[in-house]
């Protein structure tokens, strides 16, 4: 009766875990999250950190199901480069969103999904908002807890005016 039991409880987390989206179980391989940077109009770079040494799936979609996807390099992580991974992506088209992620070859498990969006074209005219600062340290003195300068008012100000992009000197 006792193993009964025991073997009943053990399918019903093997069958509960198999519900679980991807993306919960991708949260033990990538705690620092995810990020893309030097997008133009028809490439950027994507990385994330895995917490281990694994091998990994890129995914770079038009959609946020993924089901249209443009890009699926495979990736390691390796500890000589912090468990890092990062590749870039081209052939993108010019003024669209993509989103991406990074899975675990063979775990079923992906790091939760994040987006970003191209820049317009060489010829398209577009309006592309962004701001800049330089005096946002939110630094305290020695000794204290409370910021002497900033609060990041700025960034607060920044994000407000849901620019295109930011940049912090």
């Amino acid at each position: 009766m006792g193993r009964g039991r025991y073997l009943a409880g053990l399918g019903a987390v093997v069958g509960l875990a198999a519900c679980l989206p991807a993306e919960a179980l991708g949260g033990k391989y990538f705690t620092d999250g995810r990020t893309a940077g030097d997008v133009t109009a028809d490439s950027a770079i994507i990385w994330a950190r895995a917490t281990q040494q694994v091998k990994v799936r890129a995914q770079v979609a038009t959609d946020s199901s993924f089901r249209h996807k443009v890009a699926r390099p495979i990736l390691k992580a390796k500890q000589q480069n912090n468990r890092t991974v990062q590749t870039e992506v081209d052939g993108l088209k010019p003024g669209r969103t993509y989103w991406y992620r990074f899975c675990v070859i063979g775990k079923g498990a992906c790091s939760g999904k994040a987006q970003f969006e191209t820049a317009p074209g060489p010829g398209d005219s577009e309006t592309i908002r962004f701001a800049y600062t330089g005096d946002e340290t939110a630094v305290s003195q020695p000794g204290e807890t409370r910021p002497f300068w900033g609060f990041f008012r700025a960034f607060k100000s920044m994000a407000a005016e849901n620019n295109d992009f930011n940049i912090d000197f």
